[in-house]
C-alpha cells in the first residue's frame, strides 16, 4: 500500500530541479529533502495536496529507476517530467515550451520482427499523455491560460546525445517529432505500466538540427528550465484543482468497484480467486493503487475471489458499516494512516456514497449485490437550509451550555436529537469541511 499524493514532478538534472524548488519556496510550500535510495527527492506539502519532486539523474534508465522507486512509496494522480530538450524543427525558438502529447524512442528498432520504428516489443507503438485528441488537450491548455505560451507535440527519447546528424535521421524516421530528450519516453512507459496520467513539459534549450546548437544550449538552458518549471507547476496546480487533463476524480469508477469487491472478499473470508479472470480495467485500478508486487497479487486474488463468491451466492452483501470496519483493519495492518485530506485507497464508504448519488445501496446495486431495506431515502436527503438550521440549533445549544461548537460535540448532539438532522459526516461532505460549515452557519 502507498501514500496518495497529488503529483510526482521529475527532472533529470540539478539545473532543472532548482526552478521547481525555487518556485515552490516562493509559494511558501517549503519542500523538504527526504532520504531516497536513488537520485534526490523533496516532499512539498501544499493546500492543493502533497507533491513529490525527484531529481532522477540523466538518461532513460536513471529516470525509470527513480520513478519506479517513487511509485513504490507514493501513488500520485499525475506524473510530470520537466526540463530542457533539443528542438527538432527550425521553426521552434530557444525557450519555446513543448507539452508532449505522445512519446517514442528514437533509438529503438525492432522492425525486423514486425514492430514499428521506435516501438519496444510488447509495448504500444507510442505512449500518449491521454486518450483525448490533441484538439481536446489544446482546449484544456487554453483553459489554463497557456494558449500561445506552449506548443503541443511529439517528444522522442534515446540514450545518446543528439548531434545535428542524428537529429536529421530522427526527423526522417519520425517526421512528427518536435523535441528530443533522454528521459520522457522511459518515464511515459513506466507511467503507462502503472496506469497513471503522464505529461512531459520541455522547454527548447537548443535547436538540435542547427550546427550552432551547442552555443544556443549554453545561452538558453537556464531560461528553458525556468520556463518549463513554470508551466509544469501551472499544469499540476490546475489538475490539483480537479479540472485537469486526465480524469478529475482521484478514484476512478474501476478503483471504486475494486475497493468494494476487495473489502467484500475480505469481510466474507473468500477463497483467493483466479486473477486471470479479472477485467483489464480492474487490474489497472489495482496496479494504480497497490504497487508492492506481493500485496498487489493478494489484492487481485481477493477481488477475484469476491467476484466468484458473489456469482455463486447472489444473496451475499456488504453494509457501509462492515465496509468501513474492514477497511480500518486493512489500513492498520499495512500501517497506513487515513484522515481528512488524505486520498487513501481503499476509499471510505462516504467517498463511495458520494459517487453513487448519495446512497450506499446504489453502489451495491451497480455491482450486482443485494441490498437490505434501510431508512427511508427521503430521510437521508437534506437541502442547504436543513444543514444551516441544524448547525444553528446546535450552536444555540452550545451557547446555553457555554461550550465551543466542534465537530465532535456536533456528533454527540445529533445522537441526542429526536428528529432527523444531518450527520456530522454529511455536514462535512456538504460544506467541504467542518470549519467551512461553521462559517456558513455563523456559529
Amino acid at each position: 500500500m502507498t501514500k496518495h499524493i497529488r503529483a510526482i514532478l521529475l527532472a533529470a538534472m540539478e539545473e532543472e530541479v532548482k526552478p521547481l524548488l525555487d518556485k515552490l519556496n516562493q509559494e511558501s510550500v517549503r519542500p523538504r529533502a527526504i532520504r531516497v535510495p536513488v537520485g534526490k527527492a523533496w516532499l512539498a506539502v501544499s493546500t492543493q495536496g502533497n507533491y513529490l519532486i525527484v531529481k532522477t539523474g540523466v538518461g532513460p534508465v536513471a529516470a525509470a529507476t527513480a520513478l519506479t522507486w517513487a511509485l513504490s512509496m507514493y501513488s500520485p494522480q499525475l506524473i510530470v517530467m520537466t526540463g530542457s530538450a533539443g528542438g527538432l524543427t527550425d521553426n521552434l525558438d530557444v525557450g519555446t515550451v513543448v507539452v508532449g502529447w505522445s512519446y517514442r524512442y528514437w533509438d529503438v528498432d525492432a522492425t525486423y520482427f514486425g514492430y514499428e520504428k521506435g516501438q519496444l516489443p510488447g509495448e504500444p507503438e507510442l505512449f500518449r499523455i491521454t486518450e483525448h485528441s490533441p484538439n481536446r488537450v489544446m482546449e484544456t491548455l487554453k483553459e489554463m491560460g497557456l494558449e500561445g505560451k506552449v506548443v503541443l507535440g511529439q517528444i522522442v527519447s534515446g540514450s545518446s546525445f543528439v548531434t545535428p546528424q542524428i537529429a536529421a535521421q530522427i526527423t526522417r524516421d519520425f517526421p512528427s517529432a518536435m523535441a528530443v530528450d533522454m528521459e520522457s519516453a522511459a518515464v511515459a512507459q513506466v507511467a503507462n505500466t502503472f496506469g497513471i496520467p503522464f505529461g512531459a513539459v520541455r522547454a527548447i534549450s537548443d535547436i538540435a538540427v542547427d550546427e550552432t546548437g551547442e552555443a544556443q544550449y549554453h545561452l538558453g538552458q537556464n531560461m528553458a528550465n525556468t520556463a518549463a518549471a513554470d508551466v509544469a507547476l501551472q499544469i499540476v496546480g490546475y489538475f490539483a484543482s480537479r479540472r485537469g487533463l486526465a480524469s478529475t476524480r482521484h478514484f476512478s469508477d474501476a478503483s471504486i468497484r475494486t475497493a468494494i469487491f476487495y473489502i467484500f472478499g475480505k469481510a466474507q473470508h473468500v477463497e483467493p480467486g483466479d486473477i486471470d479472470t479479472l477485467p483489464d480495467e480492474i487490474v489497472r485500478g489495482i496496479k494504480r493503487h497497490v504497487t508492492d508486487p506481493d500485496t498487489r497479487y493478494d489484492v487481485m486474488s481477493i477481488v477475484a475471489g469476491g467476484y466468484a463468491a458473489l456469482k455463486a451466492d447472489d444473496t451475499l452483501s456488504l453494509t457501509a458499516k462492515e465496509y468501513d470496519a474492514c477497511r480500518a483493519e486493512i489500513l492498520a495492518h499495512h500501517h497506513i494512516s487515513s484522515g481528512r485530506g488524505q486520498l487513501t485507497w481503499p476509499p471510505t464508504s462516504q467517498t463511495i456514497i458520494k459517487r453513487y448519488n448519495g446512497y450506499w445501496t446504489d453502489a451495491l446495486k451497480a455491482l450486482g449485490m443485494k441490498t437490505h431495506p434501510g431508512r427511508r431515502r427521503g430521510g437521508l436527503k437534506f437541502d442547504r437550509d436543513d444543514y444551516i438550521h441544524a448547525l444553528q440549533d446546535f450552536g444555540a445549544d452550545c451557547a446555553r451550555k457555554q461550550t465551543t461548537p466542534s465537530y465532535k460535540l456536533y456528533q454527540e448532539w445529533v445522537k441526542a436529537q429526536n428528529k432527523s438532522v444531518p450527520s456530522g459526516a454529511a455536514v462535512r461532505q456538504h460544506f467541504g469541511s467542518w470549519s467551512a460549515a461553521a462559517r456558513e452557519a455563523k456559529i
